[in-house]
């Protein structure tokens, strides 16, 4: 079992971790119309939360929360978020590393925001059954670009269970 420690994210660590990032996980933001480094540096800047998770001192993944919605407008609120997260190869050599911390992981996210949505590649099905773990509840399909399905997901923080 590696020894797992959470930092505030960094512009480095999303670096690092674009050159590493799972295939599923490059596939899933190439669908997108991003790279790996597009797609973690846009998350991270348009977050208000961003963690980097490291095992053994490597980064295996990096996730976070930012405004779902521009403020000032007939959507914005305060009380969506946006998350996000993208895994590296690090992941793979102890994948239950995640869910022994994902309480903590999800209650940084829902201390922001109350309500939170995002998106996952319908073919993904590994992030499917992770977001179901977390207890998001997956919503309608959605195309970034043609051909690829994404499934909407979003978690109440009055709704959640831990």
């Amino acid at each position: 079992m590696p020894d797992v420690r959470f930092y505030r994210a960094t512009k480095s660590d999303a670096e690092v971790l674009a050159k590493d990032m799972r295939a599923a996980d490059v596939r899933e933001v190439e669908r997108t119309g991003q790279t790996p480094r597009q797609a973690l540096l846009t998350s991270l800047k348009q977050s208000d939360v961003a963690f980097t998770a490291r095992f053994d001192g490597h980064i295996a993944f990096m996730f976070g929360v930012g405004p779902a919605f521009p403020p000032n407008t007939l959507l914005g609120s305060v009380d969506v978020g946006w998350a996000w997260l993208l895994t590296g190869n690090r992941c793979n050599q102890s994948p239950r590393s995640f869910l022994r911390h994902r309480e903590w992981c999800m209650r940084m996210l829902l201390e922001k925001y109350p309500t939170i949505l995002s998106f996952v590649d319908a073919e993904y099905k590994g992030a499917l059954r992770l977001v179901r773990r977390l207890g998001f509840k997956q919503g309608d399909e959605v195309e970034f670009q043609p051909g690829y399905p994404f499934v909407t997901i979003h978690i109440r923080r009055d709704t959640w269970a831990q």
